[in-house]
């Protein structure tokens, strides 16, 4: 009977082997996370500059097309 208890005494890791594979864990964990946000943060900083530029096409183009001046509106664009 006491057998195995021994055997299982000399399978258990050690200490500082379950804390690295904490630590691991955790780390992954937050980088994950960190990875997400900042993926969100350019989606979002790219959905500002996608619509800052339409603005400045609609603002810039506008008058043109009102007049149908295609030929101003490709000097413009250029």
């Amino acid at each position: 009977m006491t057998e195995p208890t021994e055997s299982l005494r000399e399978a258990r890791l050690p200490a500082w082997t379950l804390l690295v594979s904490v630590s691991v864990l955790i780390g992954l964990v937050i980088g994950g996370a960190s990875y997400r946000d900042s993926r969100q943060l350019i989606e979002q900083s790219q959905e500002r500059a996608r619509t800052a530029l339409a603005d400045g096409l609609k603002v810039a183009l506008s008058d043109l097309i009102v007049i149908n001046d295609y030929a101003g509106m490709e000097s413009r664009l250029e």
